[in-house]
């Protein structure tokens, strides 16, 4: 009985040590941790159209910043998801890019660049959807 439970425990504790390595997301040894989570709202226009936007900000370890949240039209009250992160490619501008998701499909996304990096004030840039562009303008609430 006693080995039983000597395995058991040895089983239990890998089991719990082996979660704990492999959901810290890590690859190529390095730690993609999270250093910070932030909320942010905001409020301002797609075109011509008033909308609020809610974003979860979550930066990590290995430099990766992601977003997920919603956005609505004022006049329509819907929660479109968005889904998305920050982007640094070699030769394009550093940007936020968020894709709005529907019933499980992309309906579009939005390209935006904050003030400065990490500074959410304000941000501006484009909605891209159903072949259509329009500047976007958005200010924090909160």
């Amino acid at each position: 009985m006693r080995i039983a439970r000597s395995y058991i425990t040895t089983f239990v504790l890998m089991s719990v040590l082996s979660f704990k390595y492999y959901s810290g997301n890590t690859k190529n040894g390095f730690s993609n941790e999270v250093l910070a989570l932030s909320v942010k709202d905001f409020t301002g226009f797609v075109g011509s159209y008033p909308i609020s936007m809610h974003l979860n900000i979550r930066e990590q370890s290995n430099g990766n910043v992601n977003y997920t949240g919603y956005y609505y039209y004022n006049k329509v009250g819907t929660k479109i998801q968005l889904t998305g992160s920050w982007i640094m490619r070699p030769g394009a501008k550093t940007h936020i890019e968020l894709n709005e998701i529907v019933n499980g499909n992309y309906t579009g996304s939005f390209s935006l660049l904050p003030t400065t990096y990490g500074d959410y004030s304000s941000l501006s840039g484009q909605w891209m959807g159903n072949g259509k562009t329009l500047q976007v303008k958005l200010t924090q609430i909160n």
